[in-house]
């Protein structure tokens, strides 16, 4: 009963939409509260309730995007439409030469361990959840030797009651100290997750120049419906796979575990090598 209820409610809350300078709308865009853990995605649709975030009318909020330039509006300030400017991203490119490519795994999925790793609707994926697992990613940082050009990526899901999950692959070039992190997708790259209590596999053909040096390569929560207890698991690996939250914040995965996820591509030879 419930969860008929909250169905009820949902329409009584007001609405708003995040649109391009063109009026179309702009899905899954991340909209937090400045200086907390507090956040929401829009839906496919642009659309949200500034009523989920409980702020006060002089918290600062702000809408970010991977294609679109960040903004930050007080409570009070935002309207029912909230556009957003187009970024202009420039992303590195290779300036050499590149020799016959040897494509080959740049990272396994990892050996399997005994556990699963999960979250729940209630008590993960809701904007009011203390664990804050909706907009947060799940990686790792790799190390590359040469710039390189990542090719596919491929994620195994042990089961999903979830209606609808959306994730979304993140590729980011960081430092050492893991404190910068600058997108290297110019477009973002979905994954739907069909709800089953069977394993799927999904993979992802890529075309993502890394530089040499550090990045980031993982998946992010974007769309999370379902039911209070409904489960997203994955099976879980003896590789450490790290979560990095909304805040910026990144921990171990519990028990220093990690998920099955793969990354293929080659490496960028200069011709004076």
């Amino acid at each position: 009963m419930r969860f008929l209820f909250f169905l009820l409610a949902l329409p009584c809350l007001a609405q708003q939409q995040v649109v391009s300078p063109k009026g179309t709308p702009v899905e899954y865009v991340n909209i937090g509260v400045v200086g907390t853990s507090k956040g929401l995605i829009t839906d496919q649709y642009g659309q949200f309730s500034l009523e989920r975030l409980s702020a006060a009318p002089t918290d600062s909020i702000y809408f970010s995007h991977l294609s679109y330039k960040r903004k930050v509006l007080l409570s009070r300030e935002i309207q029912n439409k909230i556009v957003l400017q187009e970024a202009d991203i420039q992303l590195p490119e290779a300036s050499f030469t590149l020799q016959k490519p040897k494509y080959y795994t740049i990272r396994g999925k990892g050996i399997p361990a005994v556990m699963r790793l999960y979250g729940e609707m209630k008590d993960g994926f809701e904007p009011t959840s203390e664990r804050k697992y909706l907009n947060a990613e799940i990686g790792d940082f790799l190390s590359f030797k040469h710039d390189a050009r990542l090719t596919e990526l491929s994620i195994d899901v042990h089961r999903s009651d979830f209606y609808m999950a959306v994730l979304r692959v993140v590729v980011y070039q960081t430092d050492k100290q893991h404190k910068t992190f600058t997108p290297l997708l110019k477009e973002p790259i979905y994954i739907e997750v069909f709800p089953s209590r069977e394993p799927q596999t999904f993979s992802c053909k890529l075309s993502v120049f890394v530089p040499k040096g550090e990045a980031w390569v993982g998946i992010q929560f974007v769309e999370m419906r379902g039911k209070d207890y409904d489960k997203f698991v994955f099976p879980s690996t003896i590789n450490t796979c790290y979560i990095r939250f909304a805040d910026g914040s990144i921990r171990p995965l519990n028990k220093r575990l990690g998920i099955p996820f793969s990354v293929k591509g080659y490496d960028y030879i200069m011709t004076n090598e």
